[in-house]
């Protein structure tokens, strides 16, 4: 009998963004991070990326950057993928971890968000929350005035209502209790119209509490 072959797998020097395509103008669907593995499912059609699924089966397959990967297994017999084109969709974002600060005891997480697609975003629903148990660390809380112009001064940040196609502003958001060095997950809805009303998109990044 021909034993059935292994599935190779996947592992991260540093953790890296999956994304829904083979490059960085695709969103990220999630990450995988150093230590973990994720089976491979195919190879892409352009250098330097595979198509994987991540531990966390609730994400749907996605691509990664072979920049810092490791492979384990035979990846010959895998087939070979052809991404669609990205499209420009009428309402998207992309969502990046960007630090941390302070304003006296309260610690504030910072995502940088980037307008992708061609509407005006205006109003935010934010929820952080402990990736091991669940234990919310903000919100869900809903956020009229979501974009902040720069990260810094974050005592207060100065807000907005209104993130154009193609900018890019900050969030930041305070979290209690401080989890330093553990896995979180944050989950952003941002609306074109205020209230969270008309058009909704939402972006959802794991990422290490600094």
């Amino acid at each position: 009998l021909t034993p059935t072959p292994v599935p190779p797998f996947l592992s991260v020097e540093v953790n890296t963004h999956c994304r829904r395509g083979p490059g960085k103008n695709y969103a990220s669907l999630g990450v995988l991070f150093s230590g973990e593995r994720a089976q491979v499912l195919a190879a892409s059609s352009e250098a330097g990326y595979w198509y994987v699924q991540l531990p966390d089966p609730s994400i749907e397959p996605c691509w990664i950057s072979d920049l810092y990967a490791q492979i384990e297994g035979q990846t010959d017999p895998l087939p070979i993928y052809t991404p669609l084109p990205s499209p420009t969709p009428a309402v998207g974002f992309d969502l990046f971890l960007q630090g941390s600060e302070r304003c006296g005891d309260i610690f504030f997480v910072v995502f940088s968000v980037q307008n992708t697609g061609g509407e005006i975003l205006k109003t935010a629903n934010v929820h952080v929350e402990r990736r091991a148990n669940g234990q919310s660390l903000h919100g869900p809380a809903f956020d009229r005035f979501p974009f902040a112009q720069t990260v810094l001064p974050v005592c207060p940040p100065d807000h907005g209502n209104i993130l154009l196609p193609g900018q890019v502003m900050y969030i930041h958001v305070p979290i209690k209790p401080v989890p330093h060095g553990e896995q979180a997950r944050a989950s952003i809805t941002l609306c074109t119209e205020d209230y969270l009303g008309g058009e909704c998109t939402n972006r959802t990044l794991f990422f290490v509490v600094p």
